[in-house]
């Protein structure tokens, strides 16, 4: 007979090692998906900072910052509404190109993270879950594709 202090059967010494693996590959997952959020939030805010230091430096005349921050007629001539706007900016070393490609980023941060979530999903073998999110991913895409018609 057994008593206090000895040793788990082996079954439950196994299925105990098992959940102990789940619960690590789980924390891992949720690093990587929080780890997108969080790293797509602060390179965009990067991104961004460096086109408004670069369009406030650009415009030298103390009055034209006022101008360099505002929207045509007072600033800048040309708005950028396209992906394709915004990388022929880029290309062309546009400041605002700059400040709209990490706005750009900031956007596409979330779809990231939920695309990551049905694959870890998927990966876990959850399909309630996996479904959720790909419902949720795919409501995201068609909100760019209205949003994109003009």
């Amino acid at each position: 007979m057994k008593g206090f202090g000895s040793e788990p059967a082996p079954e439950v010494q196994a299925e105990a090692t098992a959940a102990a693996a789940g619960t690590a590959e789980l924390g891992q997952l949720e690093l990587l998906v929080s780890g997108i959020l969080r790293y797509g939030v602060a390179l965009s805010f990067g991104i961004i900072l460096i086109g408004l230091v670069w369009a406030l430096i650009g415009s030298a005349a103390p009055s034209g910052a006022r101008e360099a921050l505002l929207p045509a007629p007072y600033g800048h001539a040309v708005i950028l509404r396209t992906p394709a706007q915004v990388f022929s900016g880029l290309r062309e070393h546009d400041p605002y190109a700059i400040i709209a490609a990490g706005l750009l980023l900031l956007l596409l941060t979330p779809v990231v993270r939920v695309a990551a979530c049905a694959l870890a999903f998927a990966w876990q073998k959850e399909r309630l879950f996996t479904l959720i999110a790909l419902y949720v991913l795919l409501v995201l895409m068609l909100s760019f594709l209205i949003g994109a018609v003009e």
